[in-house]
Parts: C-alpha cells; structure tokens; sequence
C-alpha cells in the first residue's frame, strides 16, 4: 500500500508574500502597515524581515523608540507615581496599559538600584537606616 502524499508546505521554503514585505519596508512601510496588507501577523512580518535583511539594512529603518512623545508620557506617569497615585489610575489617567506602567516603574527601580550599587553598598546603606529593605529613600 503506498502512503499518502503529504500536502504540507516544506519548511525551508521562503513565504510567498516575502518579496513583497521586502520591498514594502525598504519603501518605508511600517510593521503594522505590511501586516495588515498582506495579512500576515506582524510578528511572522518581523521575523523574516529580520531573518532576510541584513541587520544594518533592518535597524536602519526602524524607528527611534525614544520619541519626545514618548519621554513625555514616562516623565507623566513617574510623576503620578512620585504623588502615590496607584499603576491602575496611572493607566487610565495616561491611556496605557497598566502592564506598561508597572514594567515602566519597574525598569526605573531597576536603574535606581543599579545607580545606588555604584554610588554604594545597600547592604550597608540598609543597617545604617539610610534605606529600607525595599528600597524606598528615606530623606532626613
């Protein structure tokens, strides 16, 4: 008895719509752009722009993720929280997700600790009282 032929593609094959992405994002088309248009999800869009370009042509024609409208939005919600406002108001008062406020709040206490490990030890900034065990700046 023969066995059935397999109708699946063969997975070293390039996608049909990948010429078409290549020359829609040298052409300056966004991600979001190209997905839509051949409707292809935007993250098998950037895989194989990424996988098919060189790294120089594809970081080369993305954009700059640090906007001014972005820093202003960071500078925004940083100051919310210096007030105590909590991560969910955050969200709904700047219109992001509250994933993205924690994750932001989370990155800047990250860049606090890795600053306060150069300035000096926390270890001992902790016995002397100087800062709590969560890392909250107490000034005198």
């Amino acid at each position: 008895m023969a066995e059935p032929q397999c109708t699946m593609p063969r997975r070293n094959r390039l996608p049909y719509w990948l010429d078409s992405a290549l020359h829609m994002r040298r052409k300056g088309a966004t991600l979001k752009e190209i997905a839509a248009s051949l409707d292809v999800p935007l993250s098998t869009i950037r895989y194989q722009l990424a996988a098919h370009m060189s790294r120089n042509e594809y970081d080369s024609l993305c954009l700059d993720p640090n906007t001014s409208d972005g820093r202003a939005r960071t500078e925004w919600i940083l100051n919310l929280h210096s007030k105590g406002i909590n991560g969910n108001q955050i969200a709904k008062q700047v219109g992001v997700s509250r994933q993205y406020v924690y994750k932001l709040l989370q990155l800047q206490k990250e860049q606090d600790d890795s600053h306060l490990d150069w300035v000096a030890n926390k270890k001992v900034l902790e016995q002397e009282g100087k800062i709590t065990k969560n890392y909250i700046y107490i000034k005198k």
